[in-house]
């Protein structure tokens, strides 16, 4: 796993770390080849921030809920401050399109000519 943070040059890759606070190089949560993969795919640093806060709430989904024995370890609280972080930087960095989370869908329920109440519920 490479690790590299120069916020005295500042590549996208420093950029994208700095805005997810994972700085530290001894607890790092994501590696430079997913940072970058990340940049690639969403086509800039900005969009970046976004696509690696959302790694990392699927990393510590992936860990809730462990016990052993009388010790659990509940990923909760942390899942709910990476999402409020999600939203800021949605807001700080002017994040649109599916990358900011705000496409919403909605169902269309339609019904038969034929169908009656009773058939409902």
């Amino acid at each position: 796993m490479t690790f590299t943070y120069t916020p005295e040059t500042p590549d996208d890759v420093t950029r994208v770390r700095y805005h997810i606070g994972d700085t530290d190089e001894t607890a790092a949560r994501l590696s430079d080849e997913e940072i970058q993969f990340a940049i690639d795919e969403a086509g800039g640093w900005k969009a970046a921030v976004i696509w690696s806060i959302d790694r990392i709430i699927a990393l510590l989904a992936d860990e809730s809920g462990q016990s052993l024995d009388w010790l659990t370890i509940d990923r909760g609280d942390a899942i709910e401050a990476y999402e409020k972080l999600k939203k800021a930087k949605v807001a700080q960095l002017g994040i649109t399109g599916p990358a900011s989370g705000r496409i919403r869908g909605r169902a269309v329920y339609t019904r038969r000519y034929d169908d009656t109440d009773a058939n409902w519920g």
